[in-house]
């Protein structure tokens, strides 16, 4: 079962030191080992700092850096959310994910000021385990305990996702979308007091003031459809990079026990590469129970002319296509058994 994407903020991490208004290049963005978010909630962990890497920028080809979470708050009531950089390159290190950071004319000049002395990245992580898939975008903050940040961009639901509580609230059946919660609380302007009371409760759960009027709560609402398309497509690419990344292993290693002389027949090509993607050990042994075919058993297999061999016959291709070994492997088999021979 596939576990559903959240954000979530952590809790700021402290810049790099910087003397005489040096700009730093390089900044840590995720610790090493557990982080905790803006309201105290922890455990916040990645397991291969290359996935986390590879995720992130196969969402966007840079991540921006901006003020205070703009992008998560202002920019939801359509206020300023500029960037002040943008992350172009990460790596892990002991202590961490850093990344390196092309700063613009404004963000230099913060970062000369030193007006900011720390971080905050906001993350994509699994709901169960808590395991850090994606960087999403990275703030400059002096404040660890922005309250509605935590609302509005870490909310968690007991198995429930945000829009089906929307809907409850509101009194919709399941399965009501975006939509359908917007023209109900448009329906509820001028409302009794039960109306106002459902608003207010989905103000909360929006993360907006409990006095937050209708226009806010359809626009928060609009955001949070937004956002929840963009989590969708960035768990596509995730499994998508894992899934590519699978098969390349698999026919790296199937290309190397080939060359190692495995007598593996082409009809056991995709099985093996299948199996070894989900249990590498098992795909070993299964190979290496094959015959392991020594140059001259090749060689005679094969019966290589003694003039110079420039391509394969088309004997000699077929023979290879039995013994499941690449054209291009039999022939420089047979290229290096023959100048051995000379």
């Amino acid at each position: 079962m596939k576990q559903p994407l959240n954000t979530i903020a952590l809790s700021a991490v402290a810049l790099p030191d910087a003397e005489g208004g040096a700009v730093p290049e390089w900044i840590r963005i995720v610790p090493k080992g557990g982080a905790v978010a803006y309201d105290g909630r922890g455990g916040y962990t990645y397991r291969d700092a290359a996935k986390v890497i590879a995720a992130s920028f196969g969402f966007s080809p840079k991540i921006h850096i901006d003020v205070n979470h703009a992008t998560e708050t202002a920019a939801k009531a359509g206020l300023a959310s500029e960037a002040q950089g943008y992350v172009i390159e990460m790596e892990e290190r002991e202590d961490g994910i850093w990344g390196r950071v092309d700063w613009n004319a404004s963000g230099k000049a913060l970062m000369a000021d030193r007006r900011y002395w720390g971080i905050s990245p906001v993350l994509f992580h699994t709901k169960d385990t808590k395991e850090i898939v994606a960087i999403k975008n990275v703030a400059l903050t002096n404040d660890p305990a922005e309250r509605r940040l935590v609302a509005f961009s870490a909310k968690e639901t007991d198995g429930m996702d945000i829009l089906e509580e929307l809907a409850e609230m509101l009194g919709l059946p399941s399965g009501a979308s975006a939509d359908d919660v917007k023209a109900a609380i448009k329906k509820m302007k001028g409302g009794d007091g039960e109306a106002t009371a459902a608003l207010q409760a989905v103000a909360t759960a929006l993360g907006a003031q409990s006095d937050a009027g209708q226009a806010e709560l359809v626009t928060m609402v609009a955001a949070l459809q937004a956002k929840t398309d963009q989590v969708t497509a960035l768990q596509a690419r995730v499994e998508q990079l894992e899934t590519d990344g699978k098969a390349k292993a698999s026919e790296g290693w199937l290309q190397s026990m080939l060359q190692a002389g495995y007598g593996i027949p082409a009809t056991q090509h995709d099985t093996l590469r299948d199996l070894y993607a989900e249990n590498p050990e098992r795909a070993e042994g299964l190979a290496k129970s094959f015959p392991k075919l020594g140059k001259s058993e090749l060689a005679a297999r094969a019966a290589p002319p003694a003039a110079e061999i420039s391509a394969l016959s088309a004997e000699q291709k077929v023979v290879a296509d039995q013994l499941g070994i690449p054209h291009d492997t039999m022939l420089a088999q047979l290229q290096a058994e023959q100048k051995e021979a000379v």
